[in-house]
């Protein structure tokens, strides 16, 4: 039996995808699978922080456990899709092009020889039953299969503990994820969530709304903001909501886990946070993405291009520190 070593890349939620899909596509090859977790600025935890005890004693290894045990060194890892000298390993790193592209050629690779190796650099999704583009239903596909996945992935018990006390006190709710940091460019107009929120709770029935954001400001503003237009709005506690801070992921994925636990959702659709978070939840199909306003990015990269304008003699000229 062979083993896929994926390198998972980007932040939580995108490591996560990426995780996922490659569980997915070891158990459709018939391989074992391990996680090389290494933590960069955006994703600055450890897996001992993020994932349960039993996850990190079965899936995570070290880099040097890599390079030592299946001669991967991340770095060393060509773009693309490789096949070494010796046709005994495989290795895939999108970049640009995203892992999904490449999919149809490593059905390919694989299907000509059995490989002992696999390695795939990663910061996403993908599947091996996919075309370079998904289809609609092999979108489906993938979302229910991810959202089985889902079920049997366990995160450390300070974050599944603390988001079950908190699913112990709000039994039914629906879900608001708000994403501004970098992000804000392809956010919808503000006001097109409100409609989506209140007509979401009236058509379901449910008047309770769990509301997450990348910004403690944003998040308050809209529980406020909720709570006066007639909903019972309400939000966890991050200790931090810094991404280069550690302690931020416990926080960050707390959230993950409540909005996962949520009937359905509104959210931004440029949020893959969000969007995995919906999958994971299974209410994909009943929950509301707001698409991002080209025109609003327009006008605050014309207000960004303004302030720099305005600031660069304070920053550059003769009395610039």
């Amino acid at each position: 039996m062979g083993t896929v070593v994926v390198f998972p890349r980007s932040g939580y939620a995108n490591r996560l995808q990426t995780i996922v899909s490659t569980a997915l596509l070891a158990d459709e090859l018939g391989m074992d699978w391990r996680v090389c977790w290494m933590p960069q600025d955006i994703a600055p935890a450890e897996a001992n922080q993020v994932f349960s005890d039993g996850f990190v004693g079965n899936r995570i290894i070290s880099p040097e456990l890599a390079r030592q045990d299946y001669g991967l060194v991340l770095e060393d890892i060509p773009l693309y899709l490789n096949v070494s000298e010796d046709r005994s390993s495989v290795y895939l790193a999108g970049h640009a092009r995203g892992e999904q592209y490449f999919m149809p050629d490593l059905r390919r690779v694989v299907s000509e020889e059995p490989r002992e190796v696999i390695a795939i650099v990663a910061g996403g999704k993908f599947t091996l039953s996919g075309d370079r583009q998904l289809t609609q239903q092999q979108d489906e596909r993938f979302r229910e299969a991810r959202y089985r996945e889902y079920q049997r992935l366990h995160l450390h018990p300070a974050i599944e503990d603390e988001a079950a006390r908190y699913r112990g006190l709000h039994s039914e709710y629906l879900g608001l994820h708000l994403r501004y940091s970098d992000r804000n460019t392809q956010a919808p107009w503000s006001w097109s969530i409100e409609p989506a929120v209140k007509s979401l709770a009236e058509r379901l029935g449910i008047s309770e709304v769990f509301v997450a954001s990348d910004s403690m400001s944003a998040r308050d503003r809209w529980v406020d903001r909720l709570r006066r237009g007639g909903l019972d709005a309400w939000g966890s506690q991050p200790q931090s909501m810094d991404r280069r801070n550690a302690a931020s992921a416990i926080g960050a994925l707390i959230d993950w886990r409540l909005l996962a636990g949520s009937t359905a959702m509104v959210y931004f659709r440029e949020s893959s946070f969000a969007e995995e978070a919906c999958v994971a939840s299974g209410a994909f199909s009943a929950s509301s993405g707001l698409m991002a306003s080209t025109t609003r990015e327009r006008l605050i990269r014309l207000r960004e291009y303004g302030h720099a304008l305005v600031t660069y003699p304070a920053r550059h000229g003769p009395l610039a520190r």
